[in-house]
This record gives structure tokens, C-alpha cells and sequence, in this order.
């Protein structure tokens, strides 16, 4: 049965929301690296204080539950609570310390945005006044240490039979041009055991390109 990542979560896109800008949806740890430092912007003329959670997720899909780590230490962040001047970025670093074993896990990001009042920020005040409060979501996902990165492409569309997700990538001509839209372009994420196919380019045209991003890897599908 074909699963799709809950979209809230799972589109590769900037994800602005109010002041604070938290970059693409979703981020990986891979098996190469242990660690991923995501930037946080904000971009209001008010200052914005920021306090990150983590909890561990089932599955990213919708319907996906939230799961008990299965050691206290598994994935660590630092720092958890910043306070973000106007105009200003800070970078948040998740660490992954958990089982090498061959199996992918999930993780649900939350930011929590509070807009501080303009006469309590100072360099010197650490008792700024918290107002409105904002809450979003991202997804990490943290790959297998032991991976079996799997692919196949069947003319239509492509299937993950491996045990680790990958970012895959299409354009080309519109399978349904509107306004005399020459090319559409598709990014999805396919979870192990998945497959996708495509909606908006028409891949059986010769012009047509699918790619892969496995890692720091550009695989050419067609």
C-alpha cells in the first residue's frame, strides 16, 4: 500500500512561520556523521525567545504515535532554550546517540516561538516579558548505521526496498500543463518499503529527469 509522509512535516521546503525561520522540514543524520546543526532565524524586528523539545515518533506518516526512546541519552540537543535578537540567527546541534543497528528512527522537532515585549530586551536583562507563544513542528530523522540503501525504478514510479529513506527528486514537461506551464518539478521523501508515483511531471517523456539524494550523493534515475 502506498504511504506518504504526513505533509505538514515532510516537504523539503523553507518553513517560515511568524518570526522564526527553522529552514527545511526535514533534516537526516546519516551514517557517516553522528550530529546536524540546524540555523534558526528570526526575522521580526522584535526580539523572540525559542525553547526546542524532542520526541521520538512511530512513524513521520500520518497516524504516527509518540514513542519512548529506548535510552535517556539517545539523541541530545544544545542548546534547548535560546534567545534570538531581531534580525538574528542562532544554530540548534542534535546529536545522535543511540543503537548502531540497522534500524531507521523518527523524531518530531518542536519550536516554541514566544514574541518578547520591545522595553524588556537588553543585553544586560534576562528578564524579558514573554507574550504571544507560537508552536511548530519539524521531523528528523536519524538513517540506519546500518544501512542497505535499495532502490528500484519500474518506468512509473520509484520503490525503496532498502531499509533507509531518501530524498528523490523529478522535472521535466507537466503531466498536466496549466497556464502554459512548460516544466513542473516534484521533490518527495520515500520511507523504506515505500514507493511514489509522480504527479506532476510526466516521466515518460523523454525529457524528463529523476534523481536521488542519498546523503552527499546525486544518483541519476532517468
Amino acid at each position: 500500500m502506498l504511504r506518504y509522509f504526513f505533509v505538514f512535516f515532510f516537504f523539503v521546503i523553507p518553513f517560515p512561520l511568524k518570526a522564526i525561520d527553522v529552514g527545511e522540514v526535514t533534516s537526516f543524520i546519516f551514517p557517516t556523521t553522528h550530529a546536524v546543526a540546524k540555523e534558526i532565524k528570526n526575522t521580526a524586528h522584535s526580539a523572540r525567545m525559542v525553547s526546542v523539545e524532542v520526541a521520538r515518533l512511530s512513524s513521520p506518516q500520518k497516524g504516527g504515535n509518540i514513542i519512548q526512546t529506548e535510552t535517556p541519552d539517545e539523541l541530545l540537543m544544545t542548546p534547548s532554550r535560546i534567545l534570538l535578537q531581531p534580525q538574528s540567527s542562532d544554530i540548534v546541534r542534535f546529536y545522535y546517540n543511540g543503537p548502531n543497528d540497522d534500524k531507521e528512527r523518527y523524531y518530531r522537532i518542536y519550536w516554541t516561538e514566544q514574541a518578547l515585549t520591545d522595553d524588556s530586551v537588553s543585553s544586560s536583562q534576562k528578564n524579558a516579558i514573554a507574550t504571544t507563544s507560537v508552536r511548530i513542528g519539524t521531523i528528523l530523522v536519524v538513517t540506519p548505521r546500518q544501512e542497505n540503501f535499495s532502490w528500484k525504478f519500474t518506468g512509473e514510479k520509484v520503490i525503496n526496498n532498502g531499509n533507509v529513506s531518501f530524498r528523490l527528486i523529478a522535472y521535466g514537461p507537466c503531466l498536466h500543463p496549466k497556464n502554459g506551464q512548460p516544466e513542473c518539478r516534484e521533490k518527495h521523501n520515500i520511507m523504506p518499503g515505500d514507493n511514489r508515483a509522480f504527479t506532476r511531471v510526466d516521466v515518460k517523456r523523454k525529457q524528463s529527469r529523476i534523481a536521488i539524494w542519498h546523503g552527499n550523493e546525486f544518483i541519476s534515475v532517468k
